[in-house]
């Protein structure tokens, strides 16, 4: 029983706002790869609804986009905050995080969101300055950012098992961090170790549909998250 998690008012409502940023980010960025890669066997069959759902997104003030990528991380910030109790992994997953948040909107895409992220205009100013605080690091060794990238996936899958009672929603979560885990070994395998895969057409539609798997899978454990605002 001490290691049971129940949320005050305050924690509901941080563990929501969690959920509701993760899951409009993700289905953003789900929606991208399956319009962008469209042709490829299988995703094609999504693309009347991701169609409708982007012509919905359109609508919507143009500034949202470029706050796609912040929710996105900042989203499981907040969520891991509500659902675990130890302070340590806390702490640490949320730097990873945020270290992965400035690299992804310094570059306008990331490993772990594969889509054009924009950033707001007041941010180019700090971002610049970082960037060559990025730049140092992967002088130290290039494989810094491929480490932390396939880190993440694995601190998420382990807090969301952890936390007790178990919830659906986090279960689903679980799975989508499992084929996140996945897709960036893939890529990373691609990028740093065997360039010629990034020609092979079978090993990137993989790539790709773990990719979007993982996001219309966030999509629905965020859906199911928000909707167990009541619980505990």
């Amino acid at each position: 029983m001490k290691n049971r998690v129940y949320n005050s008012t305050f924690g509901k409502i941080g563990r929501t706002l969690g959920f509701l940023f993760i899951l409009f980010s993700s289905l953003v960025i789900a929606t991208h790869l399956i319009i962008l890669y469209q042709s490829y066997e299988g995703v094609s069959a999504l693309l009347p609804v991701a169609e409708q759902i982007d012509t919905m997104l359109g609508s919507l003030p143009a500034f949202i986009a470029e706050y796609v990528g912040i929710m996105f991380f900042v989203g499981f910030i907040f969520l891991i905050w509500a659902i675990r109790k130890g302070f340590v992994l806390r702490v640490l997953l949320t730097l990873l995080l945020v270290f992965m948040l400035g690299f992804t909107l310094i570059g306008s895409t990331g490993p772990l969101t594969p889509a054009i992220i924009l950033s707001p205009a007041f941010l180019d100013s700090i971002l610049l300055q970082l960037l060559d605080l990025y730049l140092k690091i992967m002088d130290i060794s290039e494989y810094i950012i491929g480490g932390i990238t396939l880190v993440i996936p694995l601190l998420i899958w382990y807090v969301c098992a952890k936390k007790k009672p178990g919830r659906i929603s986090l279960f689903i979560i679980r799975v989508a961090a499992t084929f996140l885990f996945l897709a960036v070994a893939m890529l990373l395998v691609a990028t740093e170790f065997a360039n010629a895969m990034l020609t092979n057409n079978l090993y990137i539609q993989i790539m790709v549909s773990l990719y979007i798997l993982t996001f219309l899978l966030l999509t629905l454990g965020s859906l199911l998250g928000v909707l167990g605002f009541f619980k505990k």
